[in-house]
C-alpha cells in the first residue's frame, strides 16, 4: 500500500514517518541477498552524496534556481528525475521531499573536515540519543534535502531539519542506500 498524499508511479513516496522508513528498509533487507542490507543513510553519507564533490550551497552553484530543484511551487512534488541529477548521477537531493537519515538530531553536530585540496567543508557528525535528549530533541531524528513547499535556503546540501520518529507529511520521504558485504584483504 502507498501511503502518499500525492499518488502517481514516478512521484516521490511520502506521507510516511522515519519509523516506516526504517520498517521499509527492514522488509527490503530480507528480499536482498545475503549480506546486503537496506538502510537509510547517516547524516554525513547524506551530505557527501548531495555535494558529489562539490563545494557550493547546492550541487549545481551557489544561487538557487528553480530548473534545477523543486522548491517554493504550488505546494506539489514533482515526478522522481524531473531535474537534472547531480554528478553522481542521484536526482533530487535538493528539494521535492526531505529526506529521513539514520541519525538522531541535536542542535550541536558539526565538525570541520576538509576537501582534499585543503578546504573546509562544514559536514555532521551523527547525534548520539543523549545528544539528542541533551539538546531538547529527545528522540527526534534528521532529515535533509528541503522539500517543495519550502524557501531554497532550506534545500542547499548543508541544511538539516528534524522531525519526530513517528511524524508524518506529505513533504517528508526517505532514500535508501544498501551496504554491501566486503572482505577485507
Amino acid at each position: 500500500m502507498n501511503p502518499s498524499r500525492f499518488e502517481g508511479d514516478t512521484l516521490p513516496v511520502e506521507q510516511v514517518s522515519w519509523v516506516d522508513a526504517m520498517y521499509f528498509c527492514q522488509e527490503l533487507t530480507k528480499r536482498l541477498p545475503k549480506g546486503v542490507i537496506a538502510t537509510l543513510p547517516t547524516e554525513a553519507q547524506w551530505e557527501f552524496a548531495c555535494r558529489a564533490g562539490t563545494k557550493t550551497a547546492y550541487w549545481y552553484g551557489d544561487s538557487a534556481d528553480s530548473r534545477m530543484m523543486n522548491y517554493d511551487r504550488k505546494r506539489l512534488p514533482t515526478s522522481v528525475k524531473s531535474y537534472a541529477a547531480n554528478p553522481w548521477g542521484l536526482y533530487d537531493m535538493h528539494g521535492n521531499v526531505w529526506e529521513y537519515v539514520l541519525d538522531y538530531f541535536s542542535g550541536n553536530t558539526s565538525t570541520v573536515l576538509y576537501y582534499s585540496d585543503g578546504s573546509p567543508v562544514i559536514a555532521p557528525v551523527g547525534a548520539s540519543a543523549a545528544d539528542a535528549r541533551a539538546s531538547g530533541y529527545a528522540g527526534y531524528r534528521t532529515k535533509r534535502g528541503g522539500a517543495y513547499d519550502q524557501e531554497a535556503r532550506h534545500c542547499t546540501s548543508h541544511r538539516r531539519n528534524n522531525v519526530g520518529p513517528a511524524g508524518v507529511a506529505s513533504y517528508n520521504g526517505h532514500r535508501v542506500i544498501f551496504n554491501l558485504p566486503y572482505t577485507i584483504q
